[in-house]
């Protein structure tokens, strides 16, 4: 494929994008209910009154401009289409008629737009605009399709079968990497951290957490109490006996919440449930203390060994999203060996590392961090 031919395809494309964007600016951004909208707060501001009739004929006239820009965008867009048609008159059979059959539906959709846009200078009748418009609408589609449809073709030549003059443009192989490289930082945490925050079985999870819902209320005797708060209530048959109301959050139902984020791969889940997880596992003994595997499994729900490996899983997604405890913590268990880790002195070494590079400065983390780091 020519220089001139490529350029010409890249300068059809921007064109292209030109006419989409202004579409969607001319009926979103500046459609007349968008404009007339804006009426409502900005006249009575400037104590001035107008007409709904005459708020839209006003909003129509501003919002011809966006169309003027449309329609020139548009103009240059045939152009380009027609210079590119010229060039591809001779070729073969296929590449002839994909040419005749793009630069006619090009065409149509400029004839079609014409009196759209001469409407304000020349007297067209209305039945005239009407299927003019139809026209323009039914046309724009059956090009976009055959656009999606291209696309779908040089994808599938680039994959594998034999390339065609359209496919000569691309390098599937720096195109995949290309594309790689931006779902990678589309799944990176800070470009979703706000969509992790929003997530259904997140923020349920932190209501729980923060007691905000599924608070379980209790009553609880304690026989001489000392707190000012047991004069509340006092037993009737008992006079030292008081009687507190008791509120016990649903750990439970939190850690659920919390493990289905967490599945979803949200780090922001995974560092609460494993700073949760990890103060209810007895770690530091071989053997772990039978109290605090009950009150574990009370607060999760879960038997002993399941809820250290999500710990374990919870610690580990969080520690690769950057959080500073979870690096932290999971550099200790490399070191000591730990929590089922074994002794990586090395990983924990590295861990340490990014714990000092990304955190802040005068956290307990990095302290603790950079004393490991000396020695």
């Amino acid at each position: 494929m020519s220089a001139i031919s490529k350029i010409l395809h890249w300068l059809i494309f921007l064109a292209f994008l030109g006419l989409v964007c202004t579409a969607i600016a001319a009926n979103l951004l500046f459609s007349k209910e968008a404009i007339m909208s804006t009426f409502g707060f900005s006249l009575p501001a400037i104590g001035v009154e107008i007409p709904p009739a005459d708020q839209l004929f006003v909003a129509r006239i501003e919002r011809r401009l966006t169309w003027a820009i449309h329609f020139w965008i548009g103009t240059v867009f045939f152009t380009f289409a027609l210079f590119r048609f010229i060039l591809f008159l001779r070729g073969k059979r296929l590449h002839r008629f994909l040419n005749l059959f793009t630069f006619t539906l090009i065409a149509l959709i400029f004839a079609s737009g014409l009196p759209l846009f001469l409407r304000i200078y020349v007297e067209i009748p209305a039945e005239v605009q009407q299927f003019a418009r139809s026209a323009h609408y039914l046309l724009i589609w059956l090009f976009s399709l055959f656009v999606v449809l291209h696309i779908a073709w040089v994808l599938s030549l680039e994959n594998g079968r034999k390339p065609g003059i359209i496919s000569c443009m691309f390098q599937f192989r720096g195109n995949l990497l290309l594309l790689l490289a931006v779902v990678t930082l589309m799944r990176s945490p800070v470009v979703h951290a706000a969509d992790w925050a929003k997530d259904p079985d997140y923020l349920r999870a932190v209501a729980y957490m923060e007691g905000k819902i599924g608070v379980i209320k209790g009553s609880k005797s304690i026989k001489n109490c000392p707190y000012a708060k047991c004069d509340e209530v006092a037993d009737s048959v008992n006079r030292n006996v008081k009687m507190i109301t008791v509120k016990t959050r649903n750990y439970p139902r939190m850690v659920a919440h919390f493990k289905k984020s967490v599945e979803k791969g949200n780090p922001l889940a995974a560092g609460k449930l494993a700073k949760f997880l990890i103060g209810r596992i007895d770690y530091r003994s071989e053997v772990p203390d039978p109290t605090l595997i009950r009150i574990g499994e009370r607060d999760t729900g879960m038997r002993y060994d399941d809820y250290v490996k999500l710990a374990r899983k919870s610690l580990a997604l969080a520690a690769k999203h950057g959080d500073c405890y979870s690096m932290y913590k999971l550099a200790e268990f490399q070191r000591l060996g730990q929590l089922g880790f074994a002794k990586a002195p090395d990983v924990a070494e590295t861990l340490y590392q990014r714990v000092v590079q990304r955190c802040d400065p005068k956290s307990f983390f990095v302290i603790m961090s950079r004393s490991r780091l000396k020695r």
